[in-house]
């Protein structure tokens, strides 16, 4: 039982008028009291071991007096056990001290994790700045168009460690469903090629492209092997005026017919780069899909639509500049679409050329690349050896036996390789009614 009651233990506190004094209660128990402070103050003191300490318990009034003894007993009941209270309450301070620091630790390493957890949108920013800004022609502008459409509305906010197999796999289904398998497959090996990017740098454990492949979705790619007959060639001319072609896209026919170019070279050609007098075009390296330059001899029916094209360009240095816009070249889909418009079935497309299903042709439908194979077999129908067509397609032969060729100019058999296509074609579109056609191989 303790010295004071609450009465008795206020009256005597009212009493320190000057100074300060500890009133006992007993069993180390004791309150401060200094004169005109209301705040008073629980303290415990003791000596042990030779020292004598004191411990602030608490405030008068949030700690009454009988929670004060409560407290005093612990302490004291501690002592018989030989620990000391101050000590273990400061070993208890600096153990809640180090907690608090891991937990605060933990909690910046969380959060610094998290911020390392790359989204797949973040992910594909990356991508472009280290990998596709110098390894694509286009910088990875083509793929970022493709993701905006396909991949970001979707997974563009989720954690690309957090994507799995099953995901990928979703979002190709539904391009499959819109009938877009081709795009499919460009999308799977665009994913691959990212992930497998961000793996090497430890951005994400596993690639979630793999175990999947192009036959599960868009299926295998079936090569092209469309050529347009001789008869086909007729067609085209006879077709061309109702199709309602700018005469620029009609230039474009023509010039990959009788030139084997590809269409995003035609679209790109510079004015500077045609020397009609030296009949010579030359395709800079980063406009070829192999990225080396190409020398095209032109043929005197390829200049004749080289020199349809002259008024249609006006000042600007593009042979096909952009509509409205000299400074640029026309967009390499255009001359695609517009061929395209004109071999739809039904109704036009909003915006798009009326004259639709009027480029069909007798053999099916036909692309610009189609052209450019038709060239190709032309020159091979007119006796040019296939060493010499491949160059003048200026593809990369994987045979190392055919490269040997590769190392040497063939200018003179490529330029007559050109030249035999271009009177072929200067004589399929002349009008004469006795041609021979070519015998083709199957």
């Amino acid at each position: 039982m303790g010295k004071y009651n609450v009465k008795s233990l206020e009256a005597a506190a009212a009493k320190v008028i000057t100074g300060e004094r500890y009133l006992s209660d007993g069993d180390g128990l004791y309150l401060r009291v200094r004169a005109g402070e209301a705040r008073q103050v629980w303290f415990y003191r003791y000596t042990m071991r030779g020292t004598a300490r004191k411990m602030q318990l608490g405030v008068y009034g949030d700690m009454g007096l009988a929670a004060a003894r409560v407290r005093a007993n612990e302490l004291s009941a501690m002592r018989r056990q030989g620990v000391d209270p101050v000590l273990a309450e400061e070993a208890g301070e600096a153990a809640k001290a180090e907690a608090t620091a891991a937990a605060a630790a933990a909690k910046t390493a969380a959060a610094a994790k998290a911020a390392a957890r790359l989204t797949v949108r973040a992910l594909l920013d990356r991508w472009q700045a280290d990998y596709l800004s110098h390894k694509r022609k286009d910088g990875g502008a083509e793929i970022r168009r493709s993701f905006a459409k396909d991949v970001l509305p979707t997974l563009g906010a989720v954690p690309a460690e957090d994507i799995a197999r099953g995901m990928v796999a979703s979002l190709l289904d539904s391009v499959v469903r819109r009938g877009s398998p081709v795009i499919a497959n460009y999308l799977l090996a665009d994913l691959r090629q990212m992930f497998e990017f961000a793996r090497a740098r430890q951005i994400i454990e596993a690639n979630p492209c793999d175990g999947l492949s192009k036959a599960q979705f868009g299926g295998a790619k079936v090569e092209r092997d469309r050529v347009l007959s001789e008869a086909e060639i007729r067609e085209l001319l006879a077709k061309i005026p109702g199709a309602k072609l700018q005469k620029r896209t009609e230039a474009a026919i023509w010039l990959m017919l009788s030139t084997g170019c590809r269409v995003g070279e035609i679209s790109k050609a510079l004015w500077s780069a045609v020397d009609l007098e030296g009949r010579v075009w030359s395709i800079p390296a980063e406009d070829a899909k192999n990225a080396k330059e190409h020398r095209i001899c032109l043929s005197a029916f390829a200049v004749k639509w080289f020199e349809v094209l002259k008024p249609t360009s006006g000042a600007s240095q593009w042979v096909f500049p952009a509509e409205n816009k000299t400074d640029a070249h026309v967009c390499v889909k255009s001359i695609t679409k517009q061929i395209g418009d004109r071999q739809r079935e039904g109704a036009p497309m909003q915006n798009r050329s009326q004259a639709v299903a009027s480029l069909k042709l007798s053999g099916g439908d036909w692309t610009p690349h189609d052209l450019r194979r038709t060239a190709a077999t032309l020159a091979g129908e007119l006796g040019t050896p296939p060493y010499v067509i491949e160059r003048m397609l200026n593809h990369q032969q994987r045979n190392p036996l055919e490269r040997i060729y590769q190392r040497q100019s063939l200018e003179p058999e490529q330029q007559e390789g050109w030249r035999l296509i271009g009177e072929r074609l200067e004589l399929l579109t002349s009008g004469a009614s006795n041609v021979v056609p070519l015998k083709r191989t199957a």
